[in-house]
């Protein structure tokens, strides 16, 4: 029928998704938005169940799980430990507000992650 049509057009679309690298064009943590260190680049890839990506510095990696529609669940994070002077703190803010998202969305060419009360925390593009 056609509500069932509409759930699953909504619904996030594997190859709209997996297998592409995103990178971070906005951050807003706490309310504030950060202004992304110019010599780093932070980055996200979604495969079948597991995340990866950089903070910047070092490559980080965990589970994830999309349920319903939109929402996702990230598991526990782990990443490598080099240091990085300039981009130390930014990273740490990006791996802690990762952690925090509970809404996916995706277009082509657009990933939008936001926490539980709705507000859009991490943009990529």
């Amino acid at each position: 029928d056609n509500e069932w049509d509409m759930l699953q057009q909504e619904k996030i679309g594997n190859d709209q998704l997996l297998g592409k690298e995103w990178i971070l064009k906005s951050f807003i943590d706490e309310g504030e938005s950060i202004i992304l260190q110019p010599n780093s680049k932070i980055t996200i890839q979604f495969d079948k169940d597991e995340m990866t990506g950089s903070g910047g510095c070092n490559r980080y990696f965990g589970s994830y799980e999309i349920k319903n529609i939109n929402n996702i669940s990230i598991g526990q994070l782990a990443w490598t430990e080099m240091a990085c002077p300039d981009i130390m703190e930014q990273e740490m803010k990006y791996l802690t507000a990762i952690q925090k998202i509970s809404t996916i969305q995706v277009t082509e060419n657009k990933l939008v992650l936001s926490s539980s009360d709705g507000q859009t925390v991490l943009e990529f593009d």
